[in-house]
């Protein structure tokens, strides 16, 4: 019931009783997390769905040597656990890999990896921000390519005609990046990669 009502089992988050706090605002994207280990990894597994673990397989480690990019002779669908610079090496090759399945299913994988590209730009502009609102909304159109297929149809939230079949909280982040990229300019300055490296190298310097 909560969950059909998108409520959860907190009653009174600690800003509550702060008539002029803005919670959203003090959120920045998460580059690392949102996308590349989120919506990017989401979009790896339909495609698991859609052709298949093998088929996917076979398409990267069919990809030409390219330089730049990189050759998966190993299944790197074997991973338990996939780094981020794993999924910044799937997103360089994923639109030329999956040269297969059916146009909305490759229009909305080469809009989020858009996104991603766009949103990781060191400076924006006025050129570069409405390419990024672009992209989004190229997934959004296409994102059905998935769910005519099967994909998500059990992971609605409501019912019947209102059931949204990608009630994914790391989805609806991405709206607030062209917002965000406004107001605390590039997302590489907020993204926790950095200090996830800076904390593998002060855990280093202890021994």
């Amino acid at each position: 019931m909560t969950r059909a009502l998108s409520l959860t089992t907190v009653p009174d988050p600690f800003f509550a009783g702060l008539p002029h706090a803005e919670i959203h605002s003090l959120l920045y994207p998460d580059i690392l997390h949102q996308l590349l280990q989120g919506i990017l990894k989401h979009v790896v597994s339909w495609l698991k769905q859609v052709l298949g673990v093998q088929e996917l397989d076979c398409c990267f480690r069919s990809i030409p040597l390219t330089y730049g990019t990189t050759v998966f002779k190993d299944s790197f669908l074997d991973y338990s656990c996939m780094t981020r610079k794993d999924f910044k090496k799937i997103a360089q090759v994923l639109v030329g890999a999956i040269c297969g399945p059916p146009v909305l299913i490759m229009k909305a994988t080469a809009a989020v990896v858009e996104f991603y590209y766009l949103a990781s730009l060191p400076t924006h502009s006025d050129c570069t921000l409405p390419l990024l609102r672009w992209a989004l909304l190229d997934f959004h159109k296409n994102k059905w390519g998935f769910t005519s297929l099967g994909v998500r149809n059990n992971k609605g939230v409501g019912k019947g005609e209102k059931t949204n079949l990608f009630c994914i909280l790391k989805l609806h982040s991405l709206v607030h990046y062209v917002w965000s990229i406004v107001e605390g300019r590039a997302l590489d300055g907020w993204s926790t990669e950095m200090s996830k490296r800076l904390h593998i190298d002060l855990m280093k310097n202890a021994f």
